[in-house]
Order: structure tokens, then sequence, then C-alpha cells
């Protein structure tokens, strides 16, 4: 299988297969690539947090179809198909999951604490935009 076609049949055309497809990108560029803002152990419960939520949302979400009668006002018979969000237990197993793994990973990426308590050394996102920039000496 050739690359092109795998991209060419993606079909993101439910909000949860983007989530799905957002949490696998992010998941390949924590395990391949490293990250200097945060560090990869954040980026991969962030991408784990995606993938879960996504795939939960997507075991809810079933199709359901009608069979119309035959009316004299509507027509003959139709056969109708409609997409409704239908709880089943592993997938709201899943988002529970998965909202945990996202509210986990932003509150260890934006609260700097977490970070010195875990004995992690990269600065977090908000440490570093928030360095005082320093001012450049006078002249003498």
């Amino acid at each position: 299988m050739n690359v092109p076609d795998l991209l060419k049949n993606l079909s993101l055309d439910k909000w949860y297969k983007v989530v799905i497809y957002l949490g696998v990108i992010l998941l390949i560029i924590s395990l391949v690539v490293e990250i200097k803002v945060i560090n990869n152990k954040q980026l991969l419960f962030l991408s784990l947090g995606f993938l879960f939520g996504g795939v939960g949302e997507w075991i809810n979400h079933r199709k359901d179809t009608v069979i119309k009668p035959p009316n004299a006002y509507t027509g003959p018979t139709m056969l109708i198909e409609f997409e409704v969000w239908k709880p089943k237990l592993i997938g709201v197993i899943f988002d529970i999951i998965g909202i945990g793994l996202l509210a986990f990973s932003l509150y260890w990426i934006l609260n700097p604490t977490i970070q010195s308590f875990l004995g992690i050394p990269v600065p977090s996102l908000i440490s570093t935009l928030a360095t005082p920039i320093s001012t450049p000496s006078p002249i003498p």
C-alpha cells in the first residue's frame, strides 16, 4: 500500500474522526520527534486523550434506519438513515478516560509545580512564555 493511497482514503466526515486522526498524529510526533516547549510525555498523554475521546465518540454514534410507509401525501416507501448518539458502556468509558487524560495533560502542561513534583527539568509552556526579557545594558 502506498502512502498517497492511504491519505486519499481518509474520510474526515465526522468531528470525532478528526479528533482520532489528530490523536494519532500527535502520538506519532510524541514518539518520534523531540519536542522543546513541552516534553514528549505530556504530548503522549495529550494525544492519548484525543485518541480515547475520539474512539469513544465513534462507538457512541450509530446509524439508525427507518422505513417510511407509503403515503398519498409523502410518496412511496423510503428507507431513511440518520445518525444518533446512543451511548454504550465501552464508549462512555473511553470518553471518561479521554477527558481525564486531556484534563491531566493540560493541567500538567500549564502547571509547573506538577513538573517539579515529577522531577521533570523541562520548563512548561507557561514558564517558557513568561520568562522575563532581559534588558540590554547601557552602552558606556
